[in-house]
C-alpha cells in the first residue's frame, strides 16, 4: 500500500555539473587587428598601383591608348563568347 501512495518523481543524478570552459577561438581582438592590417595593406597596394598607372599614362599616352583599345577588344570578345554559349 505504501508504494501506491509514494508517487513522487524520481530524479537520479548521473553526473555532477561542470562549468563550461571559456572558448579559445575566436579571439575577437586578433580578428579585428588582422582585418584592419590586411585592409590597410590592400588599400595601400591599390592606391600605389593606381598612382603608378596614372603616372605611366601621362608619360606614355600612345601606349596607354593601345592598352585601352586592347582591353576593350578583350572585353568584347569575352562578352561575345558568353552570348554564343548561352
Amino acid at each position: 500500500m505504501l508504494d501506491e501512495v509514494n508517487d513522487a518523481a524520481l530524479i537520479t543524478v548521473v553526473d555532477s555539473a561542470v562549468e563550461p570552459h571559456k572558448g579559445q577561438w575566436p579571439r575577437y581582438w586578433i580578428l579585428l587587428a588582422s582585418t584592419l592590417t590586411a585592409g590597410l595593406l590592400i588599400g595601400f597596394l591599390v592606391a600605389g598601383a593606381g598612382a603608378i598607372l596614372a603616372d605611366w599614362r601621362t608619360r606614355n599616352p600612345d601606349s596607354a591608348a593601345n592598352l585601352g583599345g586592347s582591353i576593350g577588344r578583350i572585353k568584347r570578345e569575352i562578352r561575345g563568347a558568353f552570348r554564343r554559349a548561352s
